[in-house]
């Protein structure tokens, strides 16, 4: 999963069920045209409710994974809902820290989930209105076996680096082609052609992407840290303190 490239684009006026749905079938009689046969054993996908019906409507033996980006993004966009940017961005705030903990969530398998947030963060959770909305937002929509988004979606998905990074690297070079959040179809589409050549000679180069040195070594702290945990030698809290900071969602 090292190299992962976008190869098919689609575009549509509705978000509803029968919109995704309709796409994937379309996608499965192009395949068989081609006589070919199109499976997964798991689909990476954002965090809209619509999409991971209409894969289980259509796959249905194909497991459903949130990404760290999309998950990532989608907690501090509700941050900046509910008016905790500043404390966020504050190095001082303790709820700004409080805060970043959630981040390393994502990093842990699906059964510590649940501890983790009650034992851990609710127990730290600052007493001020807006924290208490975030965490209900949280437990409300990924924490429980039956939340919108349960921890088997998305636990884990922070030490998936490669499909992180494939997300993170096409919404960079995309949106780098435009300079408002919806220019005309013509430049849309010049930008797409502009995405199109760039994976063509991905694929003509035949070579793994080469990590950047800060990409490397923060994968290896993960990893360094994930292994403490494991052994033993450090506590929970102790985790999401120091992982939490690794995985704070990139600025878009």
């Amino acid at each position: 999963m090292d190299n992962m490239l976008p190869v098919c684009s689609s575009y549509y006026l509705t978000k509803k069920e029968k919109t995704y749905e309709d796409m994937f079938r379309h996608l499965i009689n192009i395949y068989r045209e081609r006589n070919l046969d199109l499976q997964f054993d798991a689909i990476h996908v954002d965090l809209e409710s619509s999409v991971h019906v209409a894969i289980k409507a259509v796959f249905q033996d194909t497991q459903i994974k949130a990404c760290c980006f999309h998950l990532t993004q989608a907690w501090y966009r509700q941050i900046q809902k509910v008016g905790l940017t500043a404390d966020y961005k504050d190095k001082d705030s303790e709820t700004g820290r409080w805060l970043k903990m959630f981040f390393a969530m994502p990093a842990l398998q699906a059964d510590e989930v649940e501890n983790c947030f009650t034992e851990v963060l609710i127990a730290q959770a600052p007493t001020e209105e807006a924290a208490e909305k975030f965490a209900d937002y949280i437990l409300d929509n990924y924490i429980t076996a039956n939340s919108k988004f349960p921890p088997h979606i998305w636990a884990n998905a922070g030490m998936g680096g490669s499909t992180t990074n494939a997300c993170e690297s096409f919404h960079r070079y995309f949106g780098d082609h435009f300079t408002r959040h919806s220019p005309n179809i013509f430049l849309f589409l010049e930008g797409l052609n502009a995405e199109q050549e760039r994976t063509r000679l991905k694929i003509r180069s035949h070579s793994n992407p080469i990590k950047r040195k800060d990409q490397r070594q923060k994968e290896d702290k993960r990893r360094e840290i994930i292994g403490m945990l494991r052994g033993g030698e450090i506590t929970m809290e102790e985790f999401v303190k120091q992982m939490g900071f690794l995985m704070l969602p990139v600025a878009m």
